[in-house]
């Protein structure tokens, strides 16, 4: 499977990608729907190729799922797949976390702090959400691993369904911010250990939550 970034993704096939990924994040289609082909593609404008192209890519990052003779559908949200992505993030944010601390200018964490500004100012949830994934982004970016950056950006997708029911549901948003603060602070005083530990309960105490939500 071609990563999205690949050359042989066409412009068109990333644009379809893009949409149908931004779609089913916010919920429709939801989660057990059926997504037909013939639709999307009429709908986009564009041929059956690139929407085939972009639904492999989707399944490819735990989105959709195909099943034969029946075609693609919105993969179903569960406590078990919240909790093993919960696991992996945890885990491989800690570590982007602890080798990036070293390495952030000072420019790098006020670029970060933006975010937590416009996480505040944020008026619908497509915009929580945006600026919460740039600012774990831009922390991360200077650990200089591209092949865990690029691992990260997949689990953060395949996340991002299951974070805004938490921050719809559980009134998370004020102890996300309170959070970020705290994992900022680390960076800046230079503390990898710290900013490492603060990240992991960071993201497990979410995923806990939406555990529970789900129960």
């Amino acid at each position: 499977m071609d990563s999205p970034s690949s050359p042989a993704f066409t412009n068109v096939t990333r644009v379809v990608l893009d949409r149908l990924r931004a779609a089913i994040i916010a919920g429709s289609p939801a989660a057990g729907d059926r997504v037909n082909q013939d639709r999307v593609a009429l709908e986009y404008g564009v041929s059956h190729i690139p929407v085939r192209e972009a639904l492999r890519q989707l399944e490819a990052e735990g989105l959709v799922s195909f099943h034969p003779r029946r075609g693609f559908f919105v993969a179903a949200l569960s406590a078990a797949d919240a909790v093993e992505l919960g696991d992996m993030r945890a885990a491989l944010e800690g570590l982007a976390a602890r080798l990036a601390v070293p390495c952030a200018s000072a420019a790098d964490l006020d670029a970060a702090e933006v975010q937590i500004a416009r996480s505040e100012q944020a008026d619908s949830l497509e915009a929580w959400s945006g600026a919460n994934w740039r600012f774990h982004r831009l922390l991360y970016a200077p650990c200089r691993r591209p092949r865990l950056l690029e691992t990260l950006e997949g689990l953060w997708r395949a996340s991002d369904r299951y974070l805004r029911v938490v921050w719809q549901e559980a009134d998370w948003q004020g102890r996300s911010q309170s959070e970020h603060r705290a994992i900022l602070e680390a960076f800046r005083a230079g503390a990898a250990a710290r900013a490492e530990r603060l990240v992991a309960r960071h993201v497990r105490a979410a995923m806990q939550a939406l555990e529970r939500l789900m129960d």
